[in-house]
């Protein structure tokens, strides 16, 4: 894009990649992807396309209804990236630790864009941009150079005098090297074999609201075209033309004169549109986009739903503990699908971010920093430790990393706690009456504490006195006849089914174990929620739920999220399915899927699709392993992850 005669480049891979097609739409809304598509498209319809294709990233359009949702999706991709660009504030700052650990507590994949041009502040408007260049799959291989045009010039907002390109053969990123070696011939090359100049677009600001009055004229090679305000044409020049444009006094271009004359021997696309009153239909017709006239557009599901193969034998299975924890069994042991392999007594280690110019504020120097900080990486911090200079440990922990010039310290909780209470005299200890001791405490009832933290306020009665509290915990019991506080740490172990039939195979100390089994497995689309396991059953319908409480249910049938929340509430261990429409699993998870990287739904079971989204039916073959395999051990493992390296939901049966 070329901005106040500067070139600058933007990359969000979250927003380009087919896998990343109903992240767009997640975050974009369906209601801005419908306004750029036919009202004829049911939202139902382009939701199931939009899952399928993100299902199913190398599956290439074959009808125009298809390329339609595509390039509307690649607009609104472009709308967000560009918006991404500019709130970012095209700040070129190398990512830090923190900053990365702090991407992880939201989402690994989300946010990868950069910049590598700075625009030093400058405020622009859309008039601004004199070109901006395309490339990517989308863009690329549009079978219409107009589809092309028009999805920059609408993912862009394109006002003002705007040349739009496009890298025809996707080549540009590679020229980049070559010029190492001839900066000439990649020059060559890029002009002459990689950018095909798709148009100039001449779309002035326009005051009036009279829709019938002439705003803008253009003389080309002396053929006069006339636009009153709303009006686009597009003129499909192919040879070198003489172009003249008088706008009149309620249209303007921002730094432009009211004469604008220039040649060109490409394309001319003339606007008097504001992009937010400009119609699908305007450009569809003009531009000639697409051709509806002999599809009825209807998402056909069995295009996307490829067979699910079965596997049957000897297999291995690695399962791991989400961090470190305790593991049951030892190499050789036979287990059942119930046993419990591994706990985690205590949850995740927080993590923990010190300020040092919060703690310190005007007085914090990076370079004092470097010189007087007591820590280095791997040193254990006590709660209310000296730092540095006057500032002091809020917290308790292991240092795992320091960031001098930024004056941050990363420190992880050290889990050595005990379950045992243990109660303090309070009210002795500050010789205060017993039911005086709320006034005095800085803590409420069940208020997190750590070992070493002063739990009484310091006031005119206690500012002697400090008490401290022995253990970390919740402070459980506050009582007002005995002034006594007790404090405990509650512990709540996550405990680990290994869900299949096996043996042993090794054991990885503190973080899991590796397995060996016999039976049947199979592979389906996407699945969601956590990993389960029950007795297999396949139901032909799903009205007596007590039937299928507890159990790992297979149904080839329609369900919608009714019925998703009744077995929920059964309390059933799985259900596998074909399909789902779109609409109905968000309304289920509450959420859009966004990215395909699946299996921290808050939902009470495992979800998997065999097929994707739409209406389709089991494979025979499937069908007849599961009324087989009836009474059987399975396991389902939904999480699913699709990017530049796919994991698929896969059922285990045992």
């Amino acid at each position: 894009m070329k901005i106040h005669d500067k070139t600058y480049r933007t990359v969000s891979a979250n927003y380009g990649m087919s896998y990343s097609i109903s992240n767009v739409m997640a975050q974009s809304g369906i209601d801005r992807l419908l306004s750029l598509l036919p009202t004829s498209f049911a939202e139902d319809m382009v939701r199931d396309y939009v899952g399928n294709k993100m299902l199913n990233p190398g599956y290439v359009p074959e009808i125009d209804s298809e390329l339609c949702i595509e390039q509307a999706l690649a607009i609104t991709a472009l709308e967000l990236s560009m918006k991404q660009h500019l709130d970012m504030h095209f700040n070129t700052v190398e990512i830090g630790f923190l900053d990365k650990v702090k991407s992880f507590t939201r989402d690994p994949f989300y946010d990868q864009m950069y910049q590598e041009k700075v625009l030093e502040g400058k405020r622009f408007h859309h008039s601004d941009v004199k070109l901006i260049i395309g490339a990517g799959g989308v863009i690329s291989h549009a079978p219409k150079r107009e589809q092309a045009l028009y999805m920059m010039l609408r993912g862009f907002r394109a006002e003002g005098v705007t040349e739009v390109w496009r890298d025809n053969n996707f080549i540009s990123p590679h020229l980049g090297k070559l010029s190492d070696v001839d900066e000439g011939e990649a020059f060559r090359l890029l002009m002459e074999e990689c950018y095909e100049k798709l148009g100039t677009v001449i779309n002035p600001s326009v005051k009036s609201k009279r829709m019938n009055r002439k705003v803008m004229t253009a003389t080309i090679d002396g053929v006069k075209i006339s636009l009153n305000k709303n009006e686009v044409r597009y003129l499909p020049i192919d040879k070198k033309v003489s172009v003249e444009i008088v706008l009149e006094e309620e249209a303007t271009i921002r730094g432009i004169d009211k004469v604008i004359k220039f040649e060109t021997d490409f394309p001319l696309l003339l606007m008097t549109y504001s992009h937010r009153d400009l119609d699908f239909s305007v450009l569809m017709n003009e531009l000639k986009l697409y051709n509806f006239s002999d599809e009825s557009f209807h998402i056909q599901t069995k295009t996307f739903a490829l067979k699910n193969y079965i596997e049957e034998g000897d297999f291995e299975l690695s399962l791991d503990l989400p961090y470190k924890g305790s593991i049951l069994f030892e190499k050789g042991d036979k287990v059942t699908s119930d046993q419990i392999y591994g706990v985690n007594k205590f949850a995740l280690p927080k993590l923990y971010i010190i300020s040092l110019t919060k703690l310190l504020g005007n007085h914090f120097d990076s370079n004092m920093m470097r010189n007087q900080l007591m820590l280095r990486v791997g040193d254990f911090l006590d709660f209310d430790q000296q730092i540095m200079g006057m500032a002091h440990s809020p917290i308790k922990g292991v240092i795992k990393s320091i960031n001098y010039d930024t004056g941050t310290i990363l420190a992880q909780e050290i889990q050595d706690y005990t379950e045992k209470p243990i109660t303090i005299n309070f009210a002795k200890r500050l010789n205060i009456k017993p039911k005086s001791i709320y006034g005095y405490l800085k803590k409420g009832k069940n208020d997190f504490v750590f070992e070493g933290e002063r739990l009484n306020k310091l006031n005119s009665k206690s500012a002697t006195t400090i008490i401290k509290a022995p253990i970390t915990g919740n402070l459980v019991d506050i009582d007002s006849k005995k002034g006594t506080v007790t404090i405990q740490y509650k512990i709540t172990p996550n405990e680990h089914k290994i869900g299949l039939n096996c043996e042993v195979t090794d054991v990885r100390e503190y973080m899991g174990l590796d397995v060996k089994y016999s039976g049947s497995r199979v592979q389906g689309k996407i699945g969601f929620g956590k990993q389960m396991n029950g007795e297999l059953i396949y139901c032909s319908n799903l009205n007596d739920i007590t039937a299928v409480m507890k159990k790992v249910v297979v149904y080839n049938g329609k369900v919608d999220s009714k019925i998703l929340k009744r077995l929920e509430k059964a309390g059933i261990h799985g259900l596998v399915i074909p399909t789902i429409s779109n609409r109905e699993l968000v309304e289920f998870i509450s959420e859009e899927i966004g990215i395909a990287l699946t299996g921290k739904e808050k939902i009470q079971f495992p979800l998997i699709l065999m097929k994707g989204f739409g209406e389709a039916s089991f494979d025979d073959d499937f069908l007849e392993l599961v009324k087989n395999s009836e009474g059987k051990s399975a396991l389902l493992l939904p999480i699913t992850q699709i990017r530049a390296g796919v994991t698929r939901p896969t059922i285990i049966i045992t």
